[in-house]
């Protein structure tokens, strides 16, 4: 039985890494059922040096893409991550390259709550992905 990889992501936190694990044991299955295909998680490590091959061969590969980040998602890294996909990947994506990170706010919150809320989690993965499977 072949599977096909449809989507990457690519994150440099390891909070985000920890929850993507999560979500890849608890929601994963799921989701290569319905899509007859898989999601493949890129851990960064470093964002100097860039492995900028890593991440375009993986982008070109599955046609999908979303950057993942604790930051707040607004003028980031992440950003740049993604617009270095988007423009040296234009023709074989399939979907436009997506940046889900934190919520816009000038600080963390010492509200555990709050924090959450503000953060990415697996939940909020899993809907980013559904949304850019189903583009």
């Amino acid at each position: 039985m072949s599977k096909y990889l449809v989507e990457t992501h690519y994150t440099c936190s390891f909070k985000i890494v920890h929850e993507l694990e999560e979500l890849n044991e608890k929601t994963l299955q799921d989701i290569d059922k319905r899509q007859d295909g898989k999601v493949e998680i890129v851990d960064l490590r470093t964002i100097h040096p860039l492995d900028e091959e890593l991440i375009l061969n993986t982008a070109k590969r599955h046609g999908k893409c979303l950057v993942v980040t604790e930051e707040p998602s607004a003028n980031t890294f992440a950003q740049s991550v993604a617009a270095l996909v988007s423009y040296e990947c234009f023709e074989q994506l399939d979907a436009p390259v997506q940046v889900l990170g934190s919520e816009n706010t000038p600080a963390i919150p010492l509200n555990s709550n709050l924090e959450q809320a503000m953060i990415p989690n697996a939940t909020k993965v899993e809907e980013k992905i559904k949304e850019i499977l189903n583009y």
